[in-house]
């Protein structure tokens, strides 16, 4: 286009000298000789424009595979976005299935414990242990359980956190005697725990037990026991001191 209007312009230009020739100076050979030699030109320029016309229209052509490749290009491009989506939410669903699968098989996994007694020991004069009810004379406190069979848990090395609720809603505990604190597996929770017993676990029923000295006396009233295994509550006992 731009070609084009700088030819007419020439054009134009010449037009108007020969045009004055014939006018003004009536020097018609002149303007004959420049008449034929602006028909050349205008015919050179004919073909130069029939020229960038059959360029035109190739690339005219070309430009209409190129849409369309285009299209298409943005139609397998959208297809694929729809696919990785698809893809994102399969995974993102197949995680959370994954996720409570394990917490499931987790759970499943959890030793649970029966069979809670707690004892009260004095210590006689001649060194044997005798049992005893009252509060106030209790040198040390047995607690003992039983594991049950659980043949999803992995044999080996099992802890079980101990914990000895008070009358009074408080748990026993003093950190230099191994107490500490838990995480409740279920809601994240903290919990405050007396002490833990760790045993080499083979999916099978044991009796294990864990001694506690009090700091001072006990109080008498009725006490809660609570086990846990893997921070899941796997046991609930009680026993009363007089």
């Amino acid at each position: 286009n731009s070609v084009n209007e700088e030819q007419l312009a020439e054009l134009e230009a010449k037009k108007a000298e020969i045009e004055e020739l014939y006018r003004y100076k009536k020097d018609f050979r002149k303007a004959k000789k420049k008449l034929d030699s602006l028909k050349v030109e205008v015919n050179g320029y004919l073909s130069e424009i029939a020229i960038l016309k059959e360029q035109n229209e190739k690339l005219n052509e070309e430009n209409m595979v190129l849409n369309s490749d285009l299209d298409q290009e943005k139609s397998v491009n959208s297809e694929l976005s729809q696919a990785k989506a698809m893809l994102t939410a399969e995974k993102e669903e197949l995680s959370s299935k994954n996720s409570g699968l394990s917490k499931t098989v987790y759970f499943a996994s959890v030793v649970k414990v029966e069979n809670i007694v707690a004892t009260g020991y004095r210590a006689k004069s001649n060194g044997k242990m005798v049992d005893q009810k009252k509060a106030k004379n209790i040198e040390n406190l047995e607690v003992c359980f039983e594991t049950t069979v659980n043949e999803v848990a992995n044999a080996g090395s099992e802890d079980f956190f101990v914990r000895i609720i008070t009358p009074q809603g408080e748990t026993i505990a003093n950190d230099s005697k191994g107490s500490g604190v838990l995480t409740n597996s279920r809601n994240k929770e903290k919990i405050r725990y007396t002490t833990v017993k760790s045993y080499d676990y083979a999916n099978d029923k044991t009796n294990l037990c864990i001694t506690w000295k009090p700091d001072g006396t006990f109080n008498a009233g009725n006490y809660a026991v609570e086990v846990y295994n893997k921070g899941y509550l796997c046991g609930i006992g009680s026993f009363q001191l007089k």
